[in-house]
């Protein structure tokens, strides 16, 4: 079974400079989907998550063993001559201590890759709050739910839809499958929630337990703006995800993340009825030039 998903994308700037515009025809020249890291995300309160500092002499040994960066930064607070793991057990919850170790958290986090979707192409909110009020465009690609050969071609049981990726090689670990010759990027449905924060094992999160955790804390949106005391709605978005785990080390290392499709994954190119005359016939050519599909695309104004 066939299903489109969404991207709405903004058309600000020129192609000439580093815009919206500039990185939209790249990518669609390129043929790619660029995934987010965390730290980009529009919802400045996703990924809630609160430290448990709750470790053994073990447990923080091996944390500093995946952690090497941090200790090199902590033996500044840290005596001379005293053990490190024994320190940060003891004085773990000290400021000066906390902000180091909840940098380990924050790089973990920076190795999450996003790439958000939605089923619905005429939402007159996501035109506005992510096409520039109908300045820019939404694109359409075509999802499938793959047939499952067996259960552990499945990294996810929540995955529905794949969308198939030209890149076979690609170094990361997540919603990925490898099926009949082919290679396809998984979504999977975000849930609404009234609150939200989850709790890991700060020392625990070189374990795929810890890992799991952060990776469910990008499948929730929270419904409640802690700072402002109200509710914040999310669910219009009808969001799906594809959630990709880059390898790279060091942990603190940015990375940015694409991951290609063949031309023919994209279906569907919805136009932002404010979207300028100029930039409309850049898009148009590029599709064009570039897509072997580009006669059976279906091209619209919204």
């Amino acid at each position: 079974m066939k299903k489109t998903f969404y991207k709405y994308k903004s058309c600000e700037g020129s192609e000439n400079e580093n815009s919206s515009f500039h990185f939209l025809l790249d990518s669609l020249e390129k043929k790619y989907f660029y995934l987010s890291r965390s730290e980009n995300l529009n919802d400045k309160d996703e990924a809630r998550m609160f430290d448990n500092y709750a470790a053994s002499y073990d447990d923080i040994q091996k944390w500093l063993r995946h952690h090497p960066y941090l200790l090199k930064d902590m033996k500044m607070i840290i005596p001379p001559n005293k053990d490190p793991v024994y320190e940060i057990k003891k004085h773990c919850q000290k400021v000066e201590y906390r902000s180091h170790m909840e940098q380990s958290r924050k790089n973990e986090r920076e190795h999450f890759h996003i790439f958000s979707l939605t089923d619905s192409p005429d939402n007159e909110k996501m035109w506005t709050d992510y096409a520039n009020d109908y300045n820019g465009i939404c694109l359409g690609f075509e999802a499938d739910t793959v047939l499952q050969e067996s259960e552990n071609n499945f990294t996810d049981k929540d995955e529905r839809y794949f969308i198939e990726t030209t890149d076979h090689g690609l170094d990361v670990e997540g919603a990925y499958l490898h099926q009949n010759g082919k290679s396809y990027l998984g979504l999977i449905n975000v849930s609404y929630v009234r609150k939200k924060s989850i709790y890991i094992k700060l020392f625990k999160l070189h374990e795929d337990s810890e890992k799991n955790k952060m990776k469910n804390s990008f499948l929730e949106k929270n419904n409640y703006n802690d700072q402002q005391r109200n509710k914040k709605d999310w669910s219009y978005e009808r969001e799906s995800r594809i959630i990709l785990t880059d390898k790279h080390l060091p942990r603190n290392e940015k990375i940015d993340l694409i991951a290609h499709y063949p031309d023919y994954v994209l279906t569907e190119v919805l136009l932002g009825h404010n979207i300028e005359a100029d930039k409309k016939a850049k898009i148009l050519d590029c599709l064009k030039s570039n897509y072997s599909n580009y006669n059976t695309i279906t091209i619209r104004q919204a």
